[in-house]
């Protein structure tokens, strides 16, 4: 009765824990912004009759064009640390649970001489807490959240850097130019704002070329996870010879794990499609009225056959 409580509240915690995490995967996805290009500045119409004025709005749009980089990097450096810290958080939080879960339930078992506690909390359940606090640290590496987050505020500590930089150099250059700058002056501030922009695209790219890496990369690894996952569980082979078989009326029973049996007469069979781990081979012969047995334990690798040679002493 106790034992079927402890498996039904077993499997009720596990489905809670994978509904929690699968809640906030969909939280944080629902957080996240479609990663889009960044909006653009429309460049005012150069009027070679009016130079300054000419000057002074593409500096603006120049400047714009900053500001707005910068606010998208602002904007959307809240999602990337909303989602890195909401499954951070959650990833301690089931982590600490796996490990205090067994400690106090043993300690609380000592104070409660009647198990109550163990028939209200398995300890079990904290190796589901751990594999909860690892889809959580998987889900934030593979959506790249905590390290988009340093990525996106180094790339806008640097435009804002660069932005501030624009100014002080257009007040060096504007000082120098009279109310009507030279053809050298023009040419110095126009090349001044043509570098800024350069500058900021060259930021955003390097910073895109990162995430698509990183991306690629992520789903390499996945697809390498899933693809050793499947691997690790194909099932092997185990071929038992029994040296003695002939000694014995009948021959001999061999058994894998008191539940699969094979009847060998020759001296030797196979166990076919048998999960990858250690198993018990156990042999069974007869003379007469007298059973004589001998047992084994084989360890059986994903894909591949494993040979054991057995001997029942008389």
């Amino acid at each position: 009765m106790i034992s079927n409580r402890l498996t039904t509240g077993l499997i009720l915690g596990l489905l809670a824990l994978v509904a929690f995490v699968i809640l906030l995967l969909w939280i944080v996805r629902k957080r996240l912004e479609i990663r889009t290009a960044m909006p653009s500045v429309d460049f005012p119409v150069w009027d070679s009759q009016d130079v300054s004025k000419s000057l002074q709005s593409a500096f603006l749009a120049t400047v714009k064009q900053g500001e707005s980089a910068i606010s998208w990097y602002r904007n959307n450096i809240r999602m990337k640390r909303f989602g890195s810290q909401i499954l951070r958080s959650a990833a301690i939080v089931f982590a600490s649970v796996g490990a205090l879960l067994p400690l106090v339930v043993a300690a609380a078992s000592r104070f409660d001489q009647s198990n109550t506690w163990k028939n209200m909390i398995d300890a079990q359940w904290g190796y589901i807490a751990f594999a909860a606090s690892a889809v959580c640290v998987a889900a934030d590496k593979f959506y790249g959240l905590s390290s988009s987050w340093i990525r996106y505020m180094k790339t806008q500590m640097a435009l804002e850097g660069a932005l501030t930089d624009l100014r002080y150099d257009w007040i060096v250059l504007a000082s120098k130019a009279a109310a009507e700058p030279t053809g050298d002056q023009i040419q110095g501030m126009l090349q001044k704002m043509k570098d800024f922009i350069v500058l900021i695209r060259t930021q955003v790219q390097q910073e895109t070329d990162a995430w698509a890496l990183e991306f690629q990369s992520n789903l390499a690894d996945l697809t390498n996870a899933v693809k050793a996952q499947r691997d690790a569980q194909k099932p092997g082979s185990a071929h038992v010879t029994v040296s003695n078989a002939k000694d014995f009326d009948g021959g001999v029973k061999v058994r894998l794990d008191q539940s699969e049996e094979r009847t060998v007469e020759g001296g030797q069979c196979l166990f076919a499609s048998v999960a990858p781990g250690p198993h018990e081979i156990l042999v069974v012969g007869k003379k007469g009225d007298q059973s004589f047995k001998a047992a084994t334990v084989v360890k059986v690798a994903p894909d591949s056959l494993v040979s054991v040679s057995v001997a029942i002493a008389v």
